[in-house]
């Protein structure tokens, strides 16, 4: 299966605005009574109140996006949790229960705001065509539980195309409305003048006892909205071609919501009286202006409490068990939020809305809080790690992305650890030779068997005759085999057509002289040597987890440590965000990672990203085991749930396939490590089943 097969379509800035701001325009909104209640009531002091929402909008659909794509992940609770609140894991798997209560419980919130959307189509139905209220909710309930069987692509392609007819019919309407007749306060201006400067100094209505103050009751509006922001955006997010087109998206959606609001609001403050006297007053002023701005408003009426619903639905359905009785569950809930609706809309935007409110405030400390220790400190951190230099004695030889090379200089021989792809020989060598100034080649080390590891074996035999290579008995085995030296030549064709670095006339040069025969050990080791280069000794660490071959390499001179770690313990990526990478065996890799962790080196070098400083080493290695047990944890829940392996390699093809990785590795290379990682703990996951340590919902 290829790339396009396996990925699917990213969203652009368009499809992911719309679907924002479809999540917004909720009954409360296009019908003006949310606007009215939280803003319009409060005359002129309400038009701060909506700039300040707007921008609160942006700034959390900012962290929410920042967040989600940093640990991969469109989950409530990882999302809003911050990472002191939570429990510490047991050695068993299993999502701590601090972020499963504040994943349920934001459902649970969710769920409330879904009823009044049920609530308000009722309202709607009564008001426009005087039928019982139970009609309009019938009609809502049975709309959205459709469209939510269909999943997240559903949802959006809804949203999307829906959303810009809303947006030009909420805007005419209330042009329409702003220039015609007389202003607010009876001036025989109108117009742009009304728009800018007529609004009275005073209440125009009758505020909630609970948002009793305009700032009060626009950090009220947006702690109420953030319950369907959340989902909805880290959803979105999670789709996005990248971080930037996520938060371009954000802007552009704030943007569109305070002309919306600024429109509605103008409106209504000159029909104070219409706000203050109906359920839905932008309703009721659309039928004023005429009978086709009328069914045009009722229109986006049913579409707004649609696509609302819709967007907070699915963000509630997140939380159901996702087997084959999940769309029944889906359903039992809508009849649910259906009964509930009854109670009446009007009730529930003055009382339970800013009840609500209050909640989203607690949930927007809370992501503030995991903002900041999650993506300002990483990002600090990550520039402080950039800073750390290689010793005089150690020199970063990477011939490119994704090829592995470091050179040792010892007073009496040289080795390098690792030698990059096939393709990248030239540029490794022409590198070596500045950096050994003169002296030759003596040793080479392999982490493993991997191409972006030994690859450049041929070139560097053929450049330093007398060049003699280490690595363990297995790594001998694996890469002394036919098959193993043509999939690494075939992989070094596919990756190096993506190598934009290095210019291909040395890319053909290298592939020229690759020859199978010169992938082979000349020197067997294993756990505790040690080889002497002069001054630096190379110390062996078995590290398997990654392979079975995995080494890690202590280098030590005059007292100084620096641990060149093999992929067990993970990797970083160029922007410094921990990957897993065990694909032979979990355990083996967090006994891997707990032996670096004794070796108590001064400085780490991590695979694929360079040298790491002392002080980040503890927490380092605490991260790279985290991000493991999550790899395991989410593979393990879909599998005990009843995933196959097909099925799982796909979401996690998803999940971990990024820019990143499509630079530095080709996709082939990626999905077989991928399907090797699944199949792996898909085993474990059995034994789970067979141990009784699963009960159809948690791990015990």
């Amino acid at each position: 299966m290829n790339e396009s097969e396996m990925i699917p379509k990213k969203f652009g800035i368009f499809t992911l605005a719309f679907t924002y701001i479809g999540t917004i325009i909720g009954a409360g909104f296009a019908s003006g009574r949310e606007i009215w209640q939280f803003f319009g009531a409060f005359g002129k002091s309400g038009r701060v109140g909506i700039i300040i929402f707007a921008l609160a909008f942006f700034m959390v659909s900012v962290m929410t996006t920042l967040i989600g794509r940093h640990l991969r992940t469109n989950d409530m609770g990882r999302i809003i949790t911050p990472e002191f609140l939570l429990s510490k894991r047991s050695s068993k798997v299993g999502t701590t229960k601090t972020i499963k209560f504040v994943g349920y419980f934001m459902a649970g919130i969710l769920f409330l705001a879904i009823v009044s959307m049920s609530a308000a189509a009722g309202s709607m139905a009564k008001q426009e065509f005087g039928v019982p209220s139970i009609f309009g909710g019938i009609i809502l309930v049975i709309s959205v539980t459709l469209t939510l069987i269909g999943g997240f692509d559903r949802v959006k392609n809804v949203l999307s195309k829906a959303v810009p007819v809303l947006i030009m019919v909420m805007i005419i309407v209330g042009l329409i409305e702003i220039f015609r007749g007389e202003n607010v306060i009876g001036s025989q201006k109108s117009g742009l003048y009304s728009l800018i400067m007529n609004i009275p100094d005073k209440n125009l209505g009758d505020p909630s006892p609970l948002a009793d103050t305009w700032i009060k009751a626009a950090i009220i509006y947006m702690g109420y909205n953030i319950l369907a922001i959340i989902p909805i955006v880290g959803s979105g997010a999670y789709r996005a071609r990248s971080s930037e087109s996520a938060i371009y998206s954000a802007a552009l959606a704030s943007i569109v919501i305070v002309i919306l609001v600024y429109v509605s609001f103008i409106a209504m403050s000159k029909n104070s009286d219409v706000a203050n006297s109906f359920d839905m007053p932008m309703l009721a002023i659309s039928e004023k202006i005429g009978k086709i701005a009328n069914y045009s408003y009722i229109a986006v009426m049913f579409f707004s409490i649609y696509s609302s619903t819709t967007g907070m639905f699915y963000g509630f359905s997140t939380k159901l068990k996702d087997d084959e009785r999940k769309n029944v569950r889906i359903g039992i809930f809508a009849v649910l939020e259906f009964l509930l609706g009854l109670v009446g809309f009007r009730f529930i935007v003055k009382y339970v809305f800013p009840l609500l409110g209050y909640v989203g405030m607690l949930i927007l400390v809370m992501l503030v809080i995991n903002f900041v220790r999650l993506i300002l400190v990483n990002k600090f951190t990550l520039q402080e790690m950039k800073k750390n230099r290689y010793s005089s004695w150690m020199k970063d030889a990477k011939p490119g992305y994704g090829g592995e090379a470091i050179l040792v200089l010892g007073s009496e021989k040289t080795a390098l650890i690792d030698c990059g792809m096939p393709y990248q020989g030239e540029m490794l060598i022409e590198k070596l030779k500045k950096r050994l100034s003169g002296r030759k080649l003596d040793y080479i080390f392999l982490t493993h068997s991997h191409y972006d590891h030994i690859g450049g074996l041929s070139a560097l035999r053929q450049e330093w005759k007398d060049v003699e290579s280490y690595g363990t008995q297995h790594c001998k085995e694996v890469i002394e085999t036919d098959k193993v030296r043509g999939k690494i030549e075939d992989l070094s064709y596919v990756v190096l057509k993506k190598d934009k670095d290095i210019p291909m006339e040395s890319k053909l040069k290298s592939m020229d002289k690759f020859e199978r025969n010169d992938f082979t050990i000349d020197h067997v080791i294993s756990d505790g040597d040690e080889i002497s280069l002069g001054d630096v000794k190379m110390r062996v660490i078995v590290t398997k987890g990654h392979t079975r071959c995995s080494t890690s390499y202590g280098v030590e001179r005059n007292g100084e440590k620096v641990l060149v770690a093999s992929e067990s313990v993970g990797v970083l990526d160029r922007k410094g965000k921990c990957q897993p990478s065990i694909l032979h065996s979990f355990d083996e890799g967090i006994k891997s990672i707990n032996k670096c962790v004794e070796y108590n080196a001064d400085r780490v070098v991590i695979a694929h990203y360079g040298l790491v400083p002392k002080n980040y080493n503890k927490r380092l290695f605490a991260l790279l085991k985290k991000e493991a047990l999550i790899e395991r944890e989410i593979i393990m829940k879909m599998a005990l749930d009843g995933k196959s392996h097909e099925e799982i390699v796909q979401v996690m093809t998803e999940k971990y396939w990024d820019n990143e990785r499509r630079i530095e590795q080709p996709f082939d290379a990626f999905l077989l490590n991928m399907q090797g990682t699944v199949k792996n703990y898909m085993k474990d996951a059995q034994e789970y089943m067979e141990n009784g340590l699963y009960d159809g919902y948690e791990y015990r």
